[in-house]
């Protein structure tokens, strides 16, 4: 029997949802979809068009499924989902994600044609299969068609998505779709260890991802005269450019993610931050570019402190541990170590840069009056080859023996044995 549902939402915000151009959001949606459905295996599967282009987007899964009676619900409204915010699943117990139903309409960004087919035990006990199937230019008719399914069927749900040409499509073929969903579902799939998430055949495990990880539980920030604790999750990638902030309830279910690409551009990273309540400041954050009254301005403040922090002492493990690989190389151009604020000095403000493209090319005048590149540049770039010439040098480009005048060139061989320094230049060793 065919029923046609007609949904009650605002043309504007239905317009918006289903022109969504975030495909990788659109998929994320999805999966989130069946993870609310109890389901512990997800599979999203990209269908090629002859021209290797995206042509069908299907997710499949094995939770639960939707029943006739909550198909025609869930169809008819955005923005009164069952799904209550801090809830958990009817048979599992574990965490809702939920955004009031929009997922559905935000399929539209991944085809021009949906079909769901979801098999579900009805209210009666029936096991029922029902079909829904709409279309962008009828998005807001949803065409329900239910029917007994045999007792032998499993349970769960498969959406199709098809028919929309679109460049943004091509982004779910990029490596980045796969890394932004592992950061995405990292502290769900952390926790639930018996669900199982694939992307184009590719299993997404963030355990074989992460690099490392540090938590804060003791943390606080301060609103309208109260102190609101919240806790942080910092993963650190070993691959990417992954650079985000996730604002997640306390349940890790990410409500808001904030793009940080620009800082701390020299690792890879997402930022779980969780405090109960987010899920009631969803859509805030463009608030805190305004300067409007959000409880997320002083607490992303407070968590951009503490992980600033954190990555400060990685990068200070990090000038340990080159000084030491010199060291262990024979490379390293003083008599002794240096530590503390010497060390910072010498590594992180100076041109002792380790990372090539941050050296700084700091031009002196050489014996016959030209600009050129001093030695302590050529050091920097290539240590290896240019120490021997270098530990001719008295002081960061001033030369003591003909071996080393600070010009570009390649300087002689030492043939004098001149003392070699035991400090950076301004500091006693």
């Amino acid at each position: 029997m065919a029923d046609h549902v007609l949904l009650e939402a605002g043309d504007d915000l239905v317009r918006q949802l289903s022109h969504e151009r975030e495909a990788v959001k659109a998929v994320l949606e999805l999966v989130w979809n069946s993870l609310d459905a109890d389901a512990t295996k997800v599979d999203v599967t990209l269908e090629r068009s002859s021209l290797d282009g995206v042509e069908k987007v299907v997710v499949s899964d094995n939770g639960d499924g939707i029943t006739p009676e909550k198909a025609r619900t869930a169809f008819k409204q955005v923005g009164n989902s069952d799904k209550r915010e801090g809830g958990t699943t009817a048979r599992l117990q574990r965490p809702l994600h939920g955004k009031a139903g929009r997922g559905r309409l935000r399929a539209f960004a991944l085809g021009d044609s949906t079909r769901w087919t979801s098999t579900a035990r009805a209210v009666d006990g029936r096991l029922m299969r029902s079909t829904i199937e709409s279309e962008v230019r009828r998005r807001t008719t949803w065409r329900i068609d239910s029917q007994p399914a045999s007792e032998t069927a499993d349970t769960g749900t498969k959406v199709e998505l098809w028919g929309k040409q679109s460049r943004h499509l091509h982004r779910l073929l990029e490596p980045k779709a796969a890394t932004q969903i592992t950061a995405v579902l990292a502290p769900y799939l952390l926790t639930w260890t018996d669900v199982r998430v694939t992307y184009d055949g590719q299993l997404i495990n963030p355990r074989t991802q992460i690099q490392d990880e540090e938590q804060s539980k003791d943390l606080t920030f301060e609103y309208d005269g109260e102190i609101h604790p919240f806790e942080i999750r910092l993963i650190h990638w070993r691959t990417g450019s992954e650079r985000t902030i996730a604002l997640c309830d306390a349940a890790s279910s990410p409500v808001e993610t904030i793009d940080a690409s620009v800082e701390h551009s020299d690792f890879a990273y997402t930022a779980y931050v969780l405090w109960k309540p987010m899920h009631r400041h969803r859509n805030e954050v463009p608030l805190i570019m305004l300067g409007g009254d959000t409880p997320l301005a002083p607490l992303l403040r407070a968590a951009r402190t503490w992980i600033a922090s954190r990555f400060e002492e990685r990068r200070r493990r990090q000038r340990r541990q080159l000084v030491d690989k010199w060291i262990d190389e024979g490379v390293y151009p003083y008599a002794s170590r240096a530590e503390g604020g010497q060390a910072q000095a010498e590594l992180g403000r100076s041109i002792w840069s380790p990372r090539p493209s941050t050296v700084t090319s700091q031009p002196t005048r050489s014996r016959n009056g030209s600009r050129s590149l001093c030695c302590r540049t050529r050091f920097a770039t290539t240590r290896t080859r240019w120490s021997r010439s270098w530990r001719t040098c008295c002081g960061w480009g001033k030369a003591t023996s003909a071996t080393c005048t600070g010009s570009s060139s390649r300087p002689a061989s030492p043939t004098s044995s001149a003392p070699r320094p035991s400090s950076p230049p301004g500091f006693s060793s």
